[in-house]
């Protein structure tokens, strides 16, 4: 199975998902693709506050294969507190998009 099918699957199957999984929601997404991929580790950034998936060396997240800093680290270098927190973060639910009544396309709100 490769990486990037899974992960497009994932991000087509609704609408909100990329903001979903890049805000609050990065490490529940890392979550899905270790369940299929059991070689993934998750990649942090305190920085960016997000978390990426490292599959066989290539880096991942709900947008496909992503580039990243320096800043990032293998989650299990933090110490466990920062993990639980990480591990129990939601989607915090700040959407800059609605979706279109009639076609059901992402409209962006500027706020």
């Amino acid at each position: 199975m490769k990486v990037l099918n899974v992960i497009t699957a994932i991000r087509n199957s609704f609408l909100w998902s990329e903001q979903v999984y890049t805000r609050g929601s990065c490490y529940k997404f890392y979550e899905i693709l270790l369940s299929i991929f059991p070689q993934a580790v998750a990649w942090y950034s305190e920085k960016a506050d997000h978390i990426v998936t490292c599959i066989d060396g290539v880096m991942y997240d709900i947008t496909g294969h992503v580039t990243v800093g320096e800043d990032y680290r293998p989650l299990e270098e933090y110490m466990p507190e920062i993990i639980i927190a990480i591990s129990n973060a939601k989607f915090n639910g700040h959407l800059d998009y609605i979706e279109c009544p009639n076609c059901g396309d992402a409209i962006h709100i500027k706020k």
